[in-house]
């Protein structure tokens, strides 16, 4: 007697594949409309987008008469586009479904009014494009980046996400993708980044519109696809998002760190400050302390502002225009002098502790300063930074 083969997982959960040629479907609506959900299902459950592409093609030329140029055409559009919206039509109408005439009139429409011509124009462009002289192949920056992507990164996702799940496995244990390793493994950076962001924007935008039910084609598309099973799928394509922001903060970070600086007197050439002030009795300093000096005092006789700089960076501060940069946000302070006459005289002959006990005296608030110098800015005092 001949051995029986067991069933597979995916038998016993999907079934055998619809067939309503001898047993026509139901006519009750509720009835129908859960045996339809259930055959499309299947259909979208198996996918096979090359082998569901070549029997649409094949409608269109059996039933829908193209001729043999339309058909070249049909070949030249992408997968998609044919068979997401068509497959299951096409498949059920074989199997013995019986579509309303209006249903029927619109997939035809569809094929021969949207998909069609999209093919045609393709087709033509590839003609002329034939008909040009050949050159040389010669990649552009941005095409050998995406042809870089393509080789790497995104074949990986395609195999460790993509593949995963087509096979209906969604489980965060098993469908896992280290992004941002993987990146600093093959070296995606720059343009490549947003490239890649692009490609895993694809397969995003679909799945989200299922999932918020903003486009019936893609609720359809994905409708064997639990909501909890999308969710997931989401979560891993934002975490992907996150390192590809991550990666292009650390790119910019080691850029910064990086740059060499320029020298003093160029930092401070477009300074604007005040030189002197008379009511006040203080004249500003050389505005080249500041650069690679670790603390600077500032008070801005407008506001009557007293302002301490501090920076833990051992390259000091750095000027660029009429900002101060590289100061510790936690260690900086600002407040108002109530009696800047008995204040700033201190802030120019203390030591550094003993102008701590100064601002711990203030009795007016304490806040967090903005690195910008005025017109109406004295420049105090300058110390270089204690190594």
């Amino acid at each position: 007697m001949a051995k029986r083969r067991a069933k597979s997982l995916d038998d016993i959960y999907m079934g055998p594949e619809p067939d309503f040629r001898t047993t026509p479907p139901p006519t009750d609506e509720s009835e129908r409309s859960v045996a339809y959900s259930k055959a499309a299902h299947w259909y979208y459950y198996y996918t096979n987008k090359k082998g569901y592409t070549k029997e649409v093609i094949t409608y269109c030329q059996k039933v829908l008469k193209f001729t043999k140029k339309e058909i070249q055409a049909m070949r030249k559009v992408p997968d998609w586009k044919i068979y997401m919206r068509s497959h299951s039509f096409v498949k059920l109408t074989e199997r013995g479904w019986d579509f309303s005439a209006e249903y029927i009139k619109e997939q035809h429409d569809r094929l021969r009014n949207e998909v069609l011509p999209e093919g045609l124009a393709l087709l033509k462009e590839a003609k002329n494009q034939k008909e040009e002289k050949p050159k040389a192949p010669v990649l552009s920056p941005h095409e050998r980046q995406k042809l870089k992507v393509l080789n790497t990164i995104h074949l990986e996702f395609d195999e460790r996400v993509v593949d995963k799940w087509m096979e209906g496995i969604f489980s965060k244990k098993e469908v896992q993708f280290p992004c941002y390793s993987l990146m600093q493994l093959h070296g995606i950076k720059g343009s490549a980044l947003n490239i890649f962001k692009d490609m895993v924007m694809t397969e995003y935008e679909p799945v989200k519109a299922a999932y918020d039910k903003t486009d019936k084609d893609c609720e359809e598309a994905y409708s064997h696809v639990k909501k909890g099973d999308k969710r997931k799928m989401l979560d891993l394509m934002d975490g992907i998002f996150e390192d590809i922001e991550r990666a292009r903060e650390a790119a910019k970070s080691a850029r910064t760190a990086n740059r060499k600086p320029k020298a003093r007197d160029a930092q401070v050439a477009k300074l604007n400050y005040l030189k002197d002030h008379e009511d006040s009795k203080v004249v500003s300093i050389n505005p080249v302390l500041i650069p690679q000096a670790g603390w600077l005092w500032i008070y801005n006789t407008k506001t009557k502002r007293l302002t301490e700089f501090k920076t833990n960076s051992t390259n000091g501060f750095e000027v660029r225009g009429s900002t101060v940069h590289n100061w510790d946000q936690d260690f900086s302070r600002q407040a108002v002098l109530r009696k800047p006459e008995e204040v700033l005289p201190q802030i120019l002959n203390k030591t550094i502790k003993q102008i701590d006990n100064v601002w711990n005296s203030l009795t007016t608030k304490i806040g967090k300063p903005t690195g910008r110098i005025n017109k109406d800015t004295i420049l105090l005092r300058a110390e270089e930074y204690i190594r």
